[in-house]
């Protein structure tokens, strides 16, 4: 049976393993190599291989094994070869966020190394580094990539720690992961009704609009002039919603009738206080005396007879 079986890293996303032959070869025997991830407990079976055989096996963190076996029952397993990496991350997360558009997020562990380097390809396709980070400073907790909600992506961390390339690698896909931002919307009242306009993401789903309001501080129907409204809006799609939105807030009708009602009478009354009160302090020059008091009216003559 082959031995000494090696496990060599091509770059991020492929491996190579080897052995060497057998001393003895056994005709009719093929070897079986089997790769095997821990964490989420991947396999990948190779029949009729030889060596070298090139690998693209994910480790869905930092771990790897490859064993190689024989059809030929009387002989034992040849024993198999393993990396054990440190989980350089935790949490991570991928997900679509437009048509174009993708976003990785991660958490720092105690063995994240200091040049930590986020790589990716898409479908098999050219590898590349991330080309915008996210965090704070110089510690990396996020990527932004253009990517769409039919690819998958292949993603690798690296660094170095103890003078030792150490990576862990992963596999996300997608189409079940879209989180578009919340809705541009706004929203009018007009005669007891509400008109709601907004624009639909751009990532092409089958989208359904769940719009919730809260009158009275109750969720519930029909309209009712006297309550106030705090209304919101969220898309719904397969694997997919948005946040939900800015919340609009508007007054009851019932204001504008108190107003009319009990504001405005209240404001003639107090008027006519301060009038009334204006008019007295001040009635000698508003309504002064009659000028016919100040007449003179000179007294009639009288007569002179001389009786005889």
């Amino acid at each position: 049976l082959p031995q000494n079986v090696s496990l060599q890293w091509i770059n991020d996303f492929e491996q190579k393993v080897t052995w060497e032959p057998p001393q003895h070869p056994v005709k009719n025997c093929r070897y079986e190599l089997t790769a095997e991830s821990k964490y989420e407990h991947r396999r990948e079976d190779y029949i009729s291989v030889t060596s070298p055989c090139r690998l693209k096996m994910v480790m869905y963190g930092g771990f790897l094994n490859v064993s190689v076996n024989s059809n030929c029952t009387r002989y034992k397993p040849v024993p198999g070869s393993s990396v054990t990496y440190p989980d350089l991350v935790k949490d991570l997360q991928c997900f679509i966020t437009t048509a174009t558009e993708s976003h990785c997020i991660w958490k720092q562990t105690a063995y994240t190394p200091s040049n930590l380097g986020f790589f990716y390809h898409l479908n098999n396709n050219i590898i590349k580094e991330c080309p915008s980070y996210v965090g704070n400073g110089s510690v990396r907790t996020g990527c932004d990539l253009e990517a769409n909600v039919k690819d998958s992506i292949v993603l690798s961390f690296n660094g170095t720690l103890n003078k030792q390339t150490v990576r862990n690698t992963f596999k996300k896909v997608l189409k079940g992961n879209v989180r578009p931002p919340a809705l541009q919307w706004n929203v009018t009242k007009s005669g007891g009704k509400f008109k709601i306009r907004w624009t639909p993401p751009s990532i092409k789903f089958l989208w359904k609009y769940s719009i919730r309001y809260k009158e009275c501080n109750e969720t519930k129907f029909p309209f009712v002039r006297n309550c106030p409204y705090r209304i919101t809006i969220q898309a719904f799609g397969e694997g997919a919603k948005t946040p939900l939105s800015d919340e609009k807030y508007f007054e009851s009708d019932l204001n504008a009738w108190v107003y009319l009602a009990v504001i405005l009478p209240l404001m003639v009354a107090v008027l006519a206080v301060l009038t009334i009160v204006y008019c007295r302090k001040n009635k000698e020059i508003l309504f002064p005396k009659s000028m016919g008091d100040k007449l003179y009216i000179p007294a009639e003559k009288e007569d002179n007879f001389n009786i005889t």
